[in-house]
């Protein structure tokens, strides 16, 4: 009996047989999505051009998930730091982090010197670890946490930023302001002598919180900045006489998702003192800038941060 003619292998499975192409299965070829768009409905027919963009939509969120898995998996750690006492922003003195530093960033105070702005290296945002008390095997969040920004290369994906504010108020005060800026340096030609560059010249950036009629407010100039977000948030006591105290506190929340970018700080030890801001272009770099008013001076009692970041790295540390 010939093996190609039998019911078991009919003649038509000849080719399959002499072809020296190699064969894969249906499944691995078509797009199920997409086809499924075209099958005809059992209820209503959809016009064609509704059908085209559908099976198209589907499609390019299945090329965008191709392209994502080129960057790792998806990765995620909180992060927190408390400010207190000298660490606190002022009018003078405000504070700034990156919103898209994945790493165990310092929160930076701006100061100024002999009139020379620069910056101080405050407390820095750590990720939560593993307690003591409790057992490993209870701790999921601090196994989350394990997972490590790859220092050659992420992607950020999504950072949830949480703000708490604590303050108080003695007597009948005029209210307060703080306000949280999130902005980008725009490239600008180095003769014209100016210097807004962040961190270095973070003590310049002062006096953004003040009173539109004080004679200190300062302003950002659209000429440098970027401006991508911009809250002010009001304190007000609840004093009915002056010897009565109130205790605000103030939250504020702010997700972010990025657009297609890769960060490639390739971080080492040759030199010393590498950051990502040191070594990411300024035009990737987003600053989060925390100014106060004159009369949130001394009142202001804590700030507390929290910072859930999401991201891909194709090193998977």
């Amino acid at each position: 009996m010939n093996v190609l003619t039998s019911k078991k292998f009919p003649a038509k499975s000849k080719q399959f047989f002499r072809s020296t192409v190699a064969k894969y299965p249906k499944s691995t070829t078509v797009n199920k999505p997409v086809k499924r768009v075209y099958q005809k409905s059992k209820v209503a027919p959809k016009k064609a051009p509704a059908q085209n963009k559908q099976a198209i939509m589907k499609l390019s969120k299945q090329v965008k998930t191709l392209q994502n898995q080129r960057y790792g998996e998806i990765q995620s750690h909180t992060q927190h730091v408390l400010l207190q006492t000298s660490n606190l922003p002022t009018s003078t003195q405000p504070i700034a982090f990156l919103l898209n530093d994945f790493y165990d960033q310092p929160i930076l105070k701006g100061v100024n010197s002999s009139g020379q702005a620069t910056y101080a290296l405050g407390p820095t945002m750590t990720r939560q670890t593993y307690q003591s008390d409790l057992d490993d095997q209870f701790e999921w969040n601090a196994r989350r946490n394990s997972d490590v920004v790859s220092p050659v290369e992420y992607k950020p994906v999504y950072t949830r930023l949480r703000l708490s504010f604590d303050a108080t108020f003695a007597g009948l005060t005029f209210p307060g302001k703080m306000r949280v800026t999130i902005l980008k340096i725009k490239p600008y030609e180095s003769s014209n002598k100016l210097s807004l560059n962040l961190p270095a010249s973070l003590g310049a950036y002062r006096y953004l919180a003040e009173r539109d009629y004080s004679p200190n407010r300062n302003y950002f100039d659209k000429k440098y900045h970027q401006v991508v977000y911009d809250k002010w948030v009001s304190f007000r006591g609840t004093n009915n006489t002056g010897s009565e105290s109130s205790v605000i506190r103030k939250g504020l929340t702010i997700s972010w998702r990025y657009n297609d970018m890769v960060h490639k700080p390739d971080i080492t030890n040759n030199p010393a003192n590498q950051t990502f801001w040191t070594n990411v272009p300024i035009s990737q770099q987003f600053w989060v800038l925390i100014s106060a008013d004159d009369y949130m001076n001394g009142r202001l009692q804590g700030v507390e941060i929290g910072k859930f970041d999401v991201w891909r790295d194709p090193h998977g540390v």
